[in-house]
Formats: structure tokens, C-alpha cells, sequence
């Protein structure tokens, strides 16, 4: 009896891949171990985030002030975070990670604000991870290394003072 080699290959097990973490819990998972932060990031460029768009034709983004007065732009890795009140003129847009913080380069970016574990991005981090995802293109996101500094747990703390 001969088998074909892709029959064999079908008894031979598989090793699973673990389901993709949601943003939030991969958030958390860094905040408690840096180490886990191209966890986070991977799982922040792949999946849907929401934001406030404009009605207009330009689609811009809306703003928001900090209690310092830093003007942010607020994203929210689930729609259950983003509030009722939608800005007048607004819209919730829902839009692939990679493609959201692509149309966010140039702005701070806080991520669930309001949230308990939510991450602030200053436009150069924005810029730094944007910059790292076009050189690992050419690998599959979920096996390439992205080396993003990530705050420790003390600047997690820090930032959200400012919310």
C-alpha cells in the first residue's frame, strides 16, 4: 500500500497557532510585562479599531484635549468603549488597525481613553510603529519581530493622570 505524501502529512500532527488576543487584553498583558509588547502591537495593527470621523469630505478626525491641553485623537479597540455622545459631525468609523493609525500619523493618539488600561501614542510613536510595519511587510506580521519601546508600568500609571 502506498500513501502519498500529503497523506501522511494529514495524520501527522499540527501545531495550533493561539487565537489572536484581543487589543485590550494584550494591552494588559504588557502593562504587567513589557516583554509582551510586539504581542500587543501585532494584535493592535491586525484587528478593527473605531475613532470619530468628520461627515465632511476631508474625514477628518476628531480631537480632543487632555487636562494638560494636549490636543489627542481617541481610538477604541472596542466599540462598547466608545461613548453614546458621538461628537456633532461625527461618525464611529470601524477600520483595520494598520489603515486607522495610517490615518492618525501626524496626531497623538490615545488608545480607549477613559478606559482603565488604555495606552497613549505620541505622534513619533505613531510614526516609529507605521515606519517598522512598511520594513517587515514583506514578512507575515504574525511571525516578524516589532521592537517598539513600550512604557514600563510606572508611565502607564503617569499617563493616566493626563486623561
Amino acid at each position: 500500500m502506498r500513501l502519498s505524501l500529503q497523506r501522511i502529512l494529514n495524520f501527522m500532527p499540527r501545531k495550533k497557532q493561539p487565537p489572536p488576543l484581543n487589543i485590550s487584553e494584550a494591552l494588559a498583558r504588557a502593562n504587567r510585562d513589557p516583554a509582551k509588547a510586539p504581542e500587543f502591537f501585532r494584535s493592535l495593527l491586525s484587528q478593527t479599531l473605531f475613532s470619530f470621523k468628520s461627515l465632511n469630505a476631508q474625514g477628518e478626525s476628531a480631537q480632543f484635549l487632555d487636562q494638560s491641553g494636549e490636543p489627542f485623537v481617541a481610538v477604541f479597540s472596542e466599540v462598547a468603549f466608545v461613548p453614546k455622545d458621538v461628537p456633532s459631525g461625527y461618525v464611529v468609523e470601524s477600520s483595520p488597525g494598520h489603515r486607522c493609525l495610517t490615518e492618525m500619523r501626524g496626531h497623538r493618539v490615545v488608545l480607549n481613553p477613559g478606559q482603565e488600561a488604555f495606552k497613549v501614542f505620541s505622534k513619533e510613536n505613531v510614526d516609529t510603529i507605521l515606519d517598522l510595519l512598511l520594513t517587515v511587510k514583506e514578512k507575515p506580521l504574525a511571525t516578524s519581530t516589532i521592537d517598539i519601546p513600550h512604557d514600563t508600568r510606572s508611565d502607564f500609571q503617569s499617563q493616566k493622570a493626563l486623561l
